[in-house]
């Protein structure tokens, strides 16, 4: 499940929906699944995903959108895995496989005012250069030997 890009501060939201097709009630448990990380890596207690029902009971016959929001305090790419568990069990066939949420923060462009200003002048001081080179070209052709 891919949540769109936000920025620091803001959220996104997805959701994925489940229907109970049976004829017996459903109670359901979502839980973290931790990741492999690099030997190095820490895997910290930052969260930046949440399941807003994470526990309950689904009918026979109903249907369920679980909401998934992503809500980061930096910017990064981040993902985060789920399990459902069930009882009754489900059967292999119908056993939901894990639930990979991913979401990307960026951080707001506040140095797009100087970066302008550095290319105008970057653009200004290469006109001059090609404009002098220009000159001392010509100075050179007529200038009798």
């Amino acid at each position: 499940l891919a949540l769109t890009q936000c920025y620091v501060g803001e959220m996104a939201r997805g959701s994925i929906q489940v229907a109970n097709i049976g004829t017996t009630a459903i109670f359901y448990n979502w839980h973290r699944v931790p990741w492999d990380l690099h030997p190095n890596a820490s895997a910290g207690a930052e969260r930046w995903f949440y399941l807003h029902d994470q526990k309950g009971v689904m009918l026979p016959g109903s249907t369920k959108d679980f909401l998934f929001t992503f809500q980061p305090k930096h910017p990064g790419i981040f993902r985060d895995k789920w399990t459902l568990t069930t009882s009754p069990e489900l059967a292999n066939e119908h056993k939901l496989a894990d639930v990979t949420v991913k979401g990307m923060c960026l951080s707001e462009d506040t140095s797009s005012v100087q970066r302008e200003e550095v290319a105008v002048r970057l653009e200004a001081q290469y006109a001059k250069h090609k404009v002098e080179r220009a000159v001392a070209k010509l100075v050179v052709e007529t200038t009798p030997a």
